[in-house]
């Protein structure tokens, strides 16, 4: 983790992370975060591995209200983008999700079971290449 990283570690309050072209930041960085409240995750295109998703371990944040997740529009790995939100695992505490600029074809499995059913507000907005929306 770059020292810069290290200093916000404990800092409660960070809502805003912005993915790093092929290395730092990279999203399995906020493992170590005990976030609160609400995070905007922007350029998720950036991620090289969606194994990396899984590692941020979003399920153990149970302080996380609400999720912000944005890909750049001009995006254009929608495999990747759909292994990208396989693998992420929200917490129960979760209430909002909000996904932007996915070019993905198809949402998740997850999106049709109750792994959403904690989730009182869902927001996905410019992800026209959709054709099965929850």
């Amino acid at each position: 983790m770059p020292k810069e990283m290290e200093k916000l570690k404990n800092q409660e309050e960070f809502s805003s992370y912005y993915m790093g072209k092929d290395s730092e930041p990279n999203i399995e960085q906020l493992e170590e975060f005990n976030l609160h409240e609400k995070l905007s995750i922007f350029y998720i295109q950036n991620i090289v591995d969606p194994l990396n998703t899984f590692l941020a371990n979003f399920k153990n944040k149970v302080n996380l209200v609400e999720l912000k997740l944005t890909w750049n529009t001009n995006s254009d790995n929608s495999q990747k983008e759909r292994e990208v939100l396989e693998k992420l695992q929200l917490s129960k505490h979760l209430k909002k999700l909000s996904i932007e600029s996915c070019g993905d074809t198809l949402f998740p499995h997850w999106f049709g079971d109750n792994s959403l059913s904690h989730i009182v507000s869902l927001k996905l907005s410019n992800c026209g290449n959709c054709i099965w929306k929850p």
